[in-house]
């Protein structure tokens, strides 16, 4: 077997020692520092704030068993159906037909069902 008698490379071996003895040789620069600071504290305050504004945007929850495929509906879209069937006045078709066809809900005495 040939591959027992093959020499190391020398400068494989030289940056071998260098990695190894990193922390002998390092020292406290401007930029070291600056770069630290920058994966220390601006990089983790970017991403707070990035999800500090859209927390809440998207629900993310998977679909569990027995979930329906359809997606949820936020509590904000109910209120704001409930106070719109509530709104509604008038009775014809005209209406009830776009409650129906916009909102998925009858409008037939003023009061719907979902």
């Amino acid at each position: 077997m040939a591959h027992l008698n093959v020499k190391p490379d020398p400068a494989y071996l030289k940056l071998q020692a260098m990695q190894k003895n990193r922390v002998q040789y390092f020292r406290w620069t401007p930029r070291n520092a600056r770069i630290t600071l920058m994966y220390v504290a601006v990089v983790p305050a970017i991403m707070g704030y990035i999800a500090y504004k859209t927390d809440g945007l998207w629900d993310l929850r998977a679909k569990r068993k027995g979930d329906t495929a359809a997606p949820t509906t936020s509590l904000a879209v109910i209120e704001m159906l409930v106070d719109l069937r509530t709104r509604v006045t008038s009775t014809n078709d005209e209406t009830a037909e776009i409650l129906h066809s916009e909102f998925g809900f009858l409008a037939a005495d003023g009061a719907g069902t979902f």
